[in-house]
C-alpha cells in the first residue's frame, strides 16, 4: 500500500484536493443556495381556430405564451394570493420548438402553493385560454404535476462543480510550486541515514569541456595520449548523460571537468579503501537504470589512467550495455567459455582502446539461466585467479532488488558498491537492497550517487585554462 502511495502521489493529491473543494463547494450550497418545493406538467395546446376557418400559425400560439398574458390572467384566477411579480417568477412556461406541447414549471418556497398554483393552472386552463385568445385554441392536460415532497436547491450542483474544476486547478498548481514534494528525495543527506558513507557523486554527464580548437589541439592531444584516452570528433553538447555511440556514458574528450573531476576522487577513494590490497570491486544498483555500468565502466578507465591495471568483467547476463559499449559482439569468446569449456583467462580478455583498462565479456551466454553460470564453483575460483592478474578486476552486476545474481557475486568481491540515481531511487529501494546484502552477510562499502547536484552554496570555480590545466589538482593524477 504504501509503495502505490508513493508511486500516484501526484494521483492522489489531485484526488484529495478536488474531493476538499467538493466538500467546501456543497457546503457553500447549502449556506448560499434556498431551498425550494418544484413541480412540472406537461401541456398541450389545441387549435380550435379551424371551426371558423380561421388557422394560428403555431408561431403565435408560442409567442402568446412566451409573454405574460398568460402569467397575468392566472394572477386573477388564484384571488389575490400571490402577487403578479410573485407569479411570473414561480410560473415558468417553455414551449417546445417542433410540436405543440408547453412544460409548465411551478417554483415555490412551499409544497402547497407548488400544488395550489398546479391545481388552479389545471382546472382553469380552459377557461383562461378562451378568455385570453377568445376560443381560438384552448389548453388540454397531457401529464399531471405531481405533488413535490421533497425540496430542491437551484445551483446547487453548479456550484459544486465550480468548487471541484478550482480544487483540481489548484492541486496542479500546488504540484508545480512544491515539486520537491512530489520527487523522490535521495541526496546524500538522506543516505547517510543508512550509515554506510557516499563516496562518490557523480554529476551529470556533460560534453565540450576541452574543445579541441586550433590553440588547444596539441595539448589536448597530449593530455588524451598520456591518460590512454583515444580522441573522437568535436560533437555538440549533449546533457542527457546518455552517448548513443557507445550506447553508454563513457569518459572522452569532450567530457566535463566536473564528470572528470568526480570519478577522479571516486578512484582515489576506493584506492584508500583498498588499503589491504583488496581487489575485486562489484558494483550494482538497487533499481534497473540507476548508472552502475557508467560507474563501473569510469572507475575502470579512470584507475587505468592513472597507470593501474583494470579488468571489466560483464556480469549483467540480463543486459549486455558493457559489451555494446565497447562494440564487442554477442559471439565473442568470453566468462561462459571460461567457465563451461575451460577457456583460459588470455584467451578470454579483451583490450581495450583505454590505457592498461581489459574487459572479460560473458561469452554467448544466450540460453543459459545466469545463476547457472554465475553461482558455479568454477565461477570463484576464476575470479580468484584473474584477481592476481590485475590491479583491479570491477565487476558489473544486475540491480540487488530485480535479480539474486548480485548477491551471488557479492560473496566473491572484496568491496560492494550500490550505486543509486538522486530524486529516482527511492529511499526504500535502497534500504531493501541493502536489507538483501545484510541476509547475505555482505556489507555495502558505499553508496555511488549518480546525477548527483554540485555544491551550490560557494561560488563556482572560474573555467580552466586548458594550456594550465595540468597543474589543476585533478589532472595532474594522470601524470602530466
Amino acid at each position: 500500500m504504501e509503495e502505490y502511495i508513493k508511486k500516484y502521489r501526484k494521483q492522489l493529491c489531485v484526488l484529495v484536493f478536488t474531493a476538499v473543494f467538493t466538500i467546501i463547494g456543497m457546503i457553500a450550497g447549502l449556506i448560499f443556495t434556498r431551498p425550494v418545493f418544484t413541480s412540472s406538467a406537461s401541456y398541450i395546446v389545441a387549435d380550435t381556430s379551424g371551426f371558423r376557418n380561421e388557422i394560428i400559425p403555431p408561431d403565435e400560439i408560442r409567442e402568446f405564451f412566451r409573454h405574460d398574458y398568460y402569467t397575468d390572467h392566472l394572477y386573477e384566477k388564484t384571488a389575490g394570493k400571490f402577487s403578479a411579480s410573485d407569479i411570473k417568477k414561480m410560473v415558468k412556461i417553455k414551449p417546445n420548438r417542433h410540436s405543440p406541447h408547453f412544460r409548465v414549471t411551478v417554483t415555490c418556497k412551499s409544497a402547497t402553493d407548488v400544488y395550489f398554483l398546479q391545481k388552479t393552472i389545471e382546472t382553469s386552463n380552459r377557461s383562461l385560454t378562451r378568455e385570453m385568445s377568445d376560443e381560438y385554441f384552448l389548453v388540454i392536460q397531457v401529464k399531471e404535476a405531481p405533488f413535490p415532497e421533497n425540496p430542491v436547491r437551484p445551483g446547487f450542483g453548479i456550484i459544486v462543480s465550480v468548487f471541484a474544476v478550482l480544487g483540481a486547478a489548484a492541486s496542479v498548481v500546488f504540484i508545480k510550486h512544491r515539486q520537491e514534494l512530489f520527487t523522490v528525495k535521495n541526496t546524500t543527506e538522506s543516505l547517510l541515514r543508512f550509515q554506510v558513507p557516499v563516496i562518490a557523486r557523480i554529476p551529470v554527464y556533460r560534453r565540450n569541456s576541452f574543445p579541441a580548437g586550433k590553440q588547444n589541439s596539441e595539448f589536448t592531444r597530449v593530455f588524451l595520449r598520456n591518460s590512454g584516452i583515444s580522441s573522437a570528433p568535436e560533437e555538440p553538447d549533449d546533457i542527457s548523460g546518455y552517448n548513443p555511440d557507445r550506447n553508454t556514458i563513457m569518459i572522452g574528450p569532450q567530457t566535463s571537468i566536473e564528470f572528470f573531476d568526480a570519478f577522479r576522487q571516486f578512484y582515489s577513494t576506493v584506492s584508500k579503501i583498498d588499503e589491504d590490497e583488496k581487489h575485486i570491486i562489484l558494483i550494482t544498483s538497487a533499481d534497473i537504470g540507476a548508472g552502475k555500468t557508467t560507474a563501473a565502466l569510469n572507475l575502470g578507465i579512470t584507475a587505468a589512467a592513472e597507470g593501474k591495471s583494470v579488468l571489466l568483467v560483464d556480469c549483467n547476463l540480463r543486459n549486455r550495455r558493457l559489451m555494446r559499449a565497447f562494440n564487442i559482439e554477442q559471439d565473442s569468446p568470453g566468462l561462459y567459455n571460461m567457465i563451461f569449456e575451460r577457456l583460459p583467462a588470455r584467451d578470454a580478455i579483451l583490450f581495450t582502446e583505454y590505457h592498461s583498462l581489459c574487459v572479460l565479456p560473458q561469452g554467448n551466454t544466450r540460453g543459459i539461466n545466469p545463476l547457472t553460470l554465475l553461482t558455479n564453483p568454477e565461477m570463484r575460483r576464476k575470479l580468484l585467479e584473474i584477481r592476481e592478474m590485475f590491479d583491479y578486476v570491477i565487476i558489473d552486476s544486475p540491480p540487488v532488488n530485480a535479480f539474486p545474481d548480485a548477491l551471488a557475486l557479492a560473496g566473491v568481491a572484496d568491496l560492494v558498491f550500490l550505486t543509486v540515481r538522486n530524486k529516482i531511487t527511492s529511499d526504500d529501494e535502497c534500504e531493501k537492497a541493502l536489507k538483501s546484502l545484510e541476509l547475505s552477510e555482505i556489507d555495502a562499502a558505499g553508496f555511488i550517487l549518480n546525477e548527483a547536484e554540485l555544491y551550490t552554496d560557494t561560488p563556482a570555480a572560474p573555467s580552466p585554462n586548458i594550456q594550465t590545466v595540468s597543474r589543476n589538482r585533478f589532472i595532474s593524477g594522470f601524470g602530466l
